[in-house]
C-alpha cells in the first residue's frame, strides 16, 4: 500500500485528534543531578578506573606515531650522519613501531571490552531499578505515566546512556588524550605553530556551545514523539480485536504516524544542525591547517626548525584539532543520555504513596467489610466518583454490587484491593483500617476475577499458580476442578501445559475465566471478588462460570459485582449504586417488592427467563 492509498484512508476522519505540543525539559540542577548520579554508579565499578588508562594511552598513540615519524624524516635528511648509522637508527625506529603496534592492541582490547561491560552493567542496573521502581509503585502512578513511555524509558533511554557511558565514553576519553598530548608536543616542539592551533580551540568551543543544546533540546522533542507513538502502537496491537470492531484501523495509523513523522522530521532539524556544526568547525580546523603549514614551511626555509619536526607538529595539531570535532559527537551522546538519565531519575525515584510492603497482618482474618462514610475521587480528576458510601458485610457473606455503569461499584472493588486510597472515610477489615495493613498481605487473602482476565503467555499451569508459585500439581488439579475447569483442561493436547496465547487467545472466554477463578481459588483468599466476571459471556459459558464460582464462594466473603439477575438473586444483600452513592439495600425480593431503583434496573434489563420473578411481585 503506498503512502497516497495511507493517506486517503483517512482525509475523511473527522474525529481524528492531533498531538498535543508537550514537551519535557529539565532543569540545569536536575541535568547536573543525573550526570552526577551516572557517573557514580559507573564509577563505583572499579574496573571504570582501570579502564580510563588504556583509553587514555590509545588516544595518544596516534601523536607518538607522528612523533616517531617526525623524528625518522629528521634521520633522513640528517647530512652528519653516514649510510649505515642511519640503518642502524631506522631498525630501531622499526623496533619502537613495533612495540607501539603491540601496546596499541593490548590497550585496545582491554578499552573495548571495559567499556562494552561497563556500558552493559550501567544500563542493566538502571533498568532494573527502573523496573523495580515500576513494579513497587501505587496504580496511580500508570494512571499519569502511559505504559509506551515507560517501556521507551526501558528500551531506548536505557540504550542511549549504555552507549555514551560504554563504548562511547572510552572513545571521548581518547579524543581528550589525543588533544592535550598533542597541544602539549606542539608546544615543546613549537610554540608559535602551537598558538595557531589553540587559537581554533575557543572558536570550536562556541560553535558547540552553540549548537548542541538545541540538538539537546530537540532530541527530548524526538523522546516525546516516540513516546507517545509507543504507546499508541502497545494499546492499538494489544486491543487490535477492538479496532477492529470499531473499524479504527486509520484512525490509529494516522495517530501512530503523526507522531512518527514528527520524531523523523525532528530528527531531519538534528542532522541539519549538526552538519552546519560539522562544516564550520571544519572550515575552522583546516584554516588552521593550511597557516601551519605556510608559517611552519617559511620556519624550515630559514633553517629555524627541521623538517621532521613541521611534519610531527603539523600531525599534533590537526590530530589534536580533530579530536576536538569527533569529541563532540560523544558529548552530544552524553548530553541525550543525561536528559534520558533524567527521566529514568525521576520515575526510579518515586514514592508510592501505598507502602509495597509492611503494616499490620491480621490473625484469623475473617474477611469482615466495612465502609465508613466513604468519598472518592481518582487522582487525575476533579469529580468524586463515590460519595459518603457506608456498608457492612460481614464475614462469610455474599455482598452484591450493581448499578449502571460509571454508578461507582466498580471503583469499590479497587478500593478493596487497595488499588487507591479512600479521599475521605475509611474502609476497615476486621475492624483495622486498610491503610494499616501489609499491602502483600492483603492481596494474600484478597482474589480478584474480571471481567476481561489477564493471562500470560505460558502454560496453563503457570498461569494458574500465578496465584502461588509454590503450589503442587496436585493443588493446580484441585484448583482446576473447583473452578469446574478440569475437563476442558485435560481434553488439550498438551493438558495442563498448554501455552495459552497472548492474553490466553487460544482459549474461549469462559475457559479463560475458570482459568483465572482457579488461580484465585489456589491462593486460598478468604475475601473473593469478581468484577463483573461473566457480562461478556454467552449462556453457555456463564452457568459453566457461574456454578464455578458459586462453588468457591461458599465459606468465603465474597463481594460481587454484576448487573445480570443471574449472578446476584442469591447474594445476602444487594446494594444499588447510582451516582456515586448506595441508593438501595436489601435481598433479591426485599428490592424487587421496594419496586425502587433496583426494580427499574431489573426491569430495564429483563429477559424472558427472568420475568417470572416480577410476576411474583
Amino acid at each position: 500500500m503506498s503512502d497516497s492509498d495511507i493517506e486517503s484512508m483517512y482525509l475523511d476522519e473527522s474525529d481524528y485528534v492531533p498531538p498535543p505540543n508537550n514537551k519535557e525539559e529539565f532543569t540545569k540542577e536536575e541535568k547536573k543531578e543525573a550526570r552526577s548520579h551516572l557517573y557514580s554508579v559507573l564509577f563505583h565499578e572499579c574496573s571504570a578506573k582501570i579502564a580510563v588508562f588504556p583509553s587514555l594511552i590509545i588516544g595518544a598513540i596516534p601523536i607518538v606515531v607522528y612523533l616517531v615519524f617526525g623524528q625518522i624524516l629528521n634521520l633522513l635528511a640528517d647530512r652528519t650522519k653516514n649510510t649505515e648509522e642511519k640503518y642502524k637508527d631506522l631498525q630501531n625506529f622499526g623496533l619502537y613501531y613495533i612495540i607501539i603496534a603491540v601496546g596499541a592492541g593490548f590497550c585496545k582490547f582491554l578499552d573495548t571490552f571495559l567499556w562494552i561491560r561497563l556500558g552493559s552493567k550501567l544500563s542493566v542496573k538502571i533498568r532494573k531499578q527502573l523496573f523495580n521502581t515500576m513494579m513497587k509503585s501505587e496504580v496511580t502512578f500508570f494512571d499519569v505515566n502511559p505504559i509506551g513511555g515507560i517501556l521507551t524509558l526501558l528500551s531506548e533511554d536505557a540504550q542511549m546512556v549504555q552507549d555514551a557511558f560504554g563504548t562511547m565514553k572510552g572513545e571521548q576519553l581518547q579524543y581528550i588524550a589525543q588533544f592535550l598530548s598533542g597541544i602539549i608536543l606542539s608546544f615543546v616542539y613549537s610554540w608559535r605553530l602551537a598558538l595557531i592551533a589553540l587559537a581554533t580551540v575557543p572558536v570550536v568551543l562556541i560553535f558547540i556551545g552553540i549548537f548542541v543544546p538545541k540538538v539537546v533540546k530537540l532530541s527530548a522533542q524526538k523522546f516525546e514523539n516516540v513516546s507517545k507513538s509507543m504507546t499508541i502502537a502497545e494499546e492499538s496491537l494489544s486491543s487490535i480485536r477492538t479496532v477492529k470492531t470499531f473499524n479504527r484501523e486509520s484512525i490509529e495509523i494516522k495517530r501512530f504516524i503523526e507522531y512518527t513523522e514528527n520524531s523523523g522530521n525532528i530528527e531531519i532539524k538534528i542532522s541539519l544542525i549538526m552538519t552546519a556544526m560539522m562544516s564550520l568547525i571544519m572550515i575552522v580546523i583546516w584554516s588552521m591547517v593550511v597557516g601551519n603549514v605556510y608559517y611552519g614551511g617559511t620556519l624550515v626555509v630559514k633553517g629555524v626548525m627541521p623538517v621532521g619536526d613541521l611534519f610531527s607538529v603539523f600531525g599534533f595539531t590537526m590530530l589534536g584539532s580533530f579530536a576536538i570535532l569527533s569529541m563532540q559527537g560523544s558529548m552530544q551522546s552524553e548530553q541525550k543520555a543525561i536528559a534520558a538519565g533524567a527521566r529514568i531519575l525521576k520515575l526510579s525515584r518515586h514514592q508510592s504513596e501505598v507502602q509495597f510492603e509492611g503494616g499490620k497482618k491480621i490473625e484469623n482474618f475473617k474477611g469482615h467489610i466495612e465502609f465508613k462514610n466513604v468519598s472518592f475521587k481518582y487522582p487525575t480528576r476533579d469529580t468524586y466518583v463515590l460519595r459518603n458510601v457506608s456498608f457492612d458485610v460481614p464475614a462469610g457473606q455474599i455482598a452484591a454490587f450493581v448499578g449502571h455503569s460509571g454508578s461507582g461499584k466498580s471503583t469499590v472493588v479497587q478500593l478493596l484491593e487497595r488499588f487507591y486510597d479512600v479521599t475521605e472515610g475509611a474502609i476497615y477489615l476486621d475492624d483495622v483500617d486498610i491503610r494499616e495493613l501489609d499491602p502483600r498481605w492483603l492481596h494474600h487473602k484478597i482474589a480478584l476475577v474480571a471481567q476481561e482476565p489477564t493471562l500470560f503467555q505460558c502454560s496453563i499451569e503457570d498461569n494458574i499458580k500465578y496465584g502461588a508459585k509454590k503450589a503442587t500439581k496436585e493443588q493446580v488439579i484441585a484448583a482446576a476442578e473447583a473452578a469446574n475447569a478440569r475437563k476442558f483442561i485435560e481434553k488439550l493436547p498438551h493438558g495442563y501445559k498448554e501455552i495459552v496465547g497472548e492474553k490466553g487467545s487460544s482459549l474461549s472466554g469462559g475457559q479463560r475465566q475458570r482459568i483465572a477463578i482457579a488461580r484465585a481459588v489456589i491462593k486460598d483468599p478468604v475475601i473473593l471478588i469478581t468484577d463483573e466476571a461473566t457480562s461478556a459471556l454467552d449462556a453457555g459459558s456463564e452457568k459453566k462460570v457461574q456454578n464455578a464460582l458459586d462453588k468457591v464462594m461458599a465459606d468465603r466473603t465474597a463481594v460481587v459485582v454484576a448487573h445480570r439477575l443471574s449472578t446476584v438473586r442469591n447474594a445476602d444483600v444487594i446494594y444499588v449504586f447510582d451516582a456515586g452513592e448506595i441508593k438501595e439495600q436489601g435481598t433479591h425480593d426485599e428490592l424487587l417488592t421496594k419496586g425502587g431503583y433496583y426494580y427499574n434496573l431489573v426491569q430495564r434489563q429483563l429477559t424472558e427467563e427472568d420475568h417470572h420473578l416480577l410476576k411474583k411481585n
